[in-house]
């Protein structure tokens, strides 16, 4: 999500959430990551136009998969063990590749970690005005944040509370719009 309103709260937190990467001012932390595989976004870019193609050579993307793994969000102020940025790409030929789904999970060394830190991100988004969701299956525990502003609705993040069976770890998946945590 772009900031394209400097004064939007909501997408100032979400910015957050994903390192600030499309506000022309990513966290120090991936810089590197972003230098070597979207350098575009390493810096705000000039605007550029659209590229037309003839109906019958439609060039076609291929998908990638970039990961990088830290030790700390620096948004999230509670106890965590790890954090994982995952961009799914569109890879082109020619050109940069583009971004399609992203993804952020946190990993904690335990349920009451995790808990808090949802509690943490569903408190900053209820300070600005966020619609906040609870939804509990068998399956999983998911909280469904939805931007408060009429018409603006549609901007919302899921945070998925998942559990490691093998070593009693626990994770929170945050995704984006219309994401379902589908594997990719």
């Amino acid at each position: 999500m772009t900031n394209t309103k400097q004064d939007d709260p909501f997408e100032v937190v979400w910015n957050h959430l994903i390192f600030d990467i499309f506000t022309g001012k990513p966290d120090s932390i991936i810089l590197p990551f972003l230098n070597n595989h979207f350098p575009y976004l390493a810096e705000k870019p000039a605007p550029t136009g659209w590229t037309a193609y003839p109906p019958d050579h439609l060039p076609l993307p291929k998908r990638g998969l970039h990961s990088l793994r830290i030790d700390k969000h620096p948004f999230i102020a509670t106890k965590h063990i790890a954090a994982r940025l995952d961009l799914f790409s569109q890879e082109w030929e020619e050109g940069s590749p583009g971004i399609e789904r992203m993804r952020v999970w946190i990993f904690f060394s335990s349920r009451a970690d995790a808990e808090s830190t949802i509690n943490f991100i569903i408190k900053k988004f209820e300070k600005v005005g966020a619609v906040i969701e609870h939804l509990k299956s068998e399956e999983q525990e998911k909280t469904l944040i939805k931007n408060g502003t009429p018409g603006e609705e549609w901007k919302s993040l899921s945070l998925v509370l998942s559990e490691n069976p093998i070593n009693s770890n626990h994770s929170i998946g945050i995704f984006f719009y219309d994401d379902t945590g589908d594997p990719w």
